[in-house]
């Protein structure tokens, strides 16, 4: 899809998103806002949100590494990686998983929210409790959050897939591609299922679909966040590698005493 379409559709989700200097900007944290198109580069000071909204500040990526206050660490699979991509790209022993994944499940996009949503409230609970990451477990078995997946599930021209156990929904993810680049949003397995690899399979899967998708260039799997976690290590086993991309942050006055109180109290600490 477009970023033009894009962004009319988190309009229309109800997103909170608002436009200023000509560029949309999403909410990233409360009162500090990013554009909505993950990728786009802007010059320092020639584009900002609305201060009104983002009075704690904003940021966004830049072409020019010079002009950068910080990094943005993502996992990629780049255009070059993605067509050459097979079994061969992931690292064993998580190759022999893949193959026990695809042996033991089946991988097919998800068609309907109504005969999944039970899988996927499962499917989160049991991530949260395993991970601690995410909502609270209470949070799926609200009829917000029911809201929420189901208008989700029906924008246009985003990807749901599955892993299923027979006719149950053991793992999922889901995606959206933005001029030619796929973000994986969301990746989640049922701890109970663990033993039949699901994850390892379905993603797998659907990067080799990635690869034979003519509008996809590349597929980012968010933040790379500390290399010395397990999710970071099984990305980069997946075949992902951690790039960072040049930022810029703008920090207003009370983000700015925030921090400097921050470091002066760590400094005191040590």
């Amino acid at each position: 899809m477009t970023s033009k379409e894009f962004i009319e559709q988190q309009i229309a989700a109800g997103y909170k998103v608002h436009y200023h200097d000509g560029l949309w900007w999403e909410q990233f944290r409360p009162f500090f806002y990013k554009p909505v198109i993950p990728f786009h580069e802007l010059i320092p000071g020639k584009v900002v949100p609305k201060f009104t909204k983002s009075f704690l500040g904003y940021k966004h990526l830049v072409s020019d590494r010079q002009l950068a206050n910080q990094y943005w660490p993502i996992l990629l699979l780049d255009n070059n990686k993605l067509q050459e991509y097979s079994i061969y790209s992931v690292h064993t022993p998580k190759r022999s998983q893949v193959r026990k994944g695809l042996k033991l499940t089946e991988i097919k996009r998800i068609e309907h929210i109504e005969t999944a949503i039970e899988d996927i409230k499962n499917i989160c609970i049991s991530t949260r409790m395993r991970t601690k990451h995410g909502k609270p477990e209470k949070y799926y078995l609200t009829e917000e959050w029911k809201r929420w997946i189901t208008k989700e599930f029906n924008l246009a021209k985003r990807e749901w897939w599955g892993a299923y156990d027979g006719k149950k929904l053991i793992a999922y993810i889901y995606s959206v591609l933005i001029d030619e680049t796929m973000f994986l949003r969301a990746a989640k397995s049922h701890t109970d299922t663990l033993e039949k690899c699901p994850n390892d399979a379905l993603i797998f899967s659907f990067l080799i679909y990635c690869k034979n998708l003519p509008d996809c260039k590349q597929v980012s799997f968010g933040d790379a966040g500390s290399s010395n976690t397990s999710l970071y290590k099984y990305k980069l086993r997946l075949g992902f590698e951690e790039i960072h991309l040049p930022v810029y942050a703008k920090y207003h006055t009370l983000i700015y005493l925030y921090k400097k109180s921050q470091l002066y109290f760590i400094q005191k600490r040590a």
